[in-house]
């Protein structure tokens, strides 16, 4: 058996066991990066480093991202780097309108944004 067949065995096992960030570190060891970034993102919905990890792959990037774009809630500047990285180039549209929408914790380390003040400068700047 092959030292990648082995890893991701074990990955999986890991997956059994709960221990995510452990299969997702096997899964990236044996250059099964789509598992890797699957963990990631459905189990520990850690989106940032979904991105971080698939850099280098972007064809992975890109379905995993439309997928998480569908499960977001109503933040402008999240919803577009999301979709910047995930290949989307539509230019998407929002209302620079300040809501008073009550802050909620996302992903534990990102507090999400209804303010979409200067956003459209951004759009201008990544998609000419």
């Amino acid at each position: 058996v092959g030292e990648p067949e082995f890893l991701r065995k074990n990955a999986f096992r890991l997956l059994q066991l709960h221990r995510y960030h452990l299969a997702a570190a096997l899964f990236l060891l044996s250059d099964a990066v789509e598992e890797a970034a699957l963990v990631l993102a459905n189990h520990l919905q850690d989106l940032q480093l979904v991105l971080v990890v698939t850099r280098r792959h972007p064809d992975v990037c890109h379905g995993i991202m439309k997928k998480c774009l569908e499960d977001l809630p109503d933040d402008p500047w999240l919803r577009l780097l999301l979709a910047y990285h995930g290949g989307d180039t539509v230019r998407p549209s929002f209302s620079e309108n300040v809501t008073s929408a009550e802050q909620e914790l996302f992903d534990r380390s990102l507090r999400l944004c209804q303010d979409a003040r200067g956003l459209a400068k951004v759009v201008d700047q990544l998609l000419p």
